[in-house]
């Protein structure tokens, strides 16, 4: 790799969006739009976890097809393949915080699949002719994931469902980065965000002003973080690689 480059990634852009548009599907009164709304939160929501863990594998070394092959797991192997070079714990699969961003997996993979819905029809028939509907009355059962309560149908997507799939996330990165990884602040800015390399042990965090009052908004509403520190931003070096035990 040549000296210096810039690592543009994804992983705060998504979470930002996620946030902006939870915001926005709060605060509209029309329901269409708050649905809308919150449509696009979710699905942000839900690609930082596949961003996430990509930030991570990026930052492992080894041979082209060692890599390649790891780029082919799923997202949480990703993570236990980024501990296991850490030489940190694995993710716990029975912990409640991960069974939560699993399920958020599988609202994605549940939203974009067609699926057949058994419904209760009604249908009313012009007694004079009998061939004419002139009423049909249908009625939905929502279904919704037992740990996060967000249904497996986007149509029963709302803001409260938003506010529980940011949650979700924030709570799986404090989890995964603080509490497993044992990173430091700087650290998980590092690896996460956008950086400038100025050789092999030194890299430029670029400052994510964006997401200060988005993150103000995040704990007004009762999710608490602790894996995004802004204020670390001031400190720019970073040691590289991240994939070096912490002493």
């Amino acid at each position: 790799m040549d000296y210096p480059h810039f690592s543009d990634q994804s992983f705060f852009q998504l979470l930002s969006d996620a946030i902006h548009f939870e915001m926005l599907s709060n605060d509209t009164s029309d329901q269409y739009e708050s649905q809308r709304f919150s449509r696009a939160s979710i699905i942000n929501s839900i690609l930082t976890i596949e961003s996430a863990a990509n930030c991570c594998v990026s930052s492992i070394s080894g041979p082209p097809k060692f890599l390649d092959d790891i780029e082919k797991l799923p997202s949480f192997s990703k993570f236990d393949i980024f501990s296991k070079f850490r030489e940190s714990d694995y993710i716990d699969r029975g912990n409640n915080k991960y069974q939560k961003a699993a399920e958020l997996k599988r609202v994605r993979d549940a939203s974009v699949h067609p699926k057949k819905i058994k419904i209760p029809v009604e249908l009313s028939l012009d007694h004079e002719k009998y061939e004419d509907l002139v009423e049909l009355g249908l009625s939905f059962d929502a279904s919704p994931m037992p740990q996060t309560k967000i249904d497996k149908s986007s149509m029963f997507w709302f803001s409260r469902d938003a506010k529980a799939a940011l949650e979700t996330i924030f709570e799986f990165y404090d989890y995964y980065f603080i509490d497993i990884l044992k990173l430091k602040h700087e650290e998980v800015l590092g690896l996460l965000g956008n950086s400038l390399f100025i050789k092999e042990d030194y890299c430029m965090l670029f400052h994510q002003q964006f997401l200060e009052k988005e993150l103000e908004y995040v704990a007004s509403i009762g999710i608490n973080q602790n894996f995004i520190n802004l204020k670390c931003m001031r400190q720019l070096n970073v040691p590289w690689p991240l994939t070096k035990p912490s002493n």
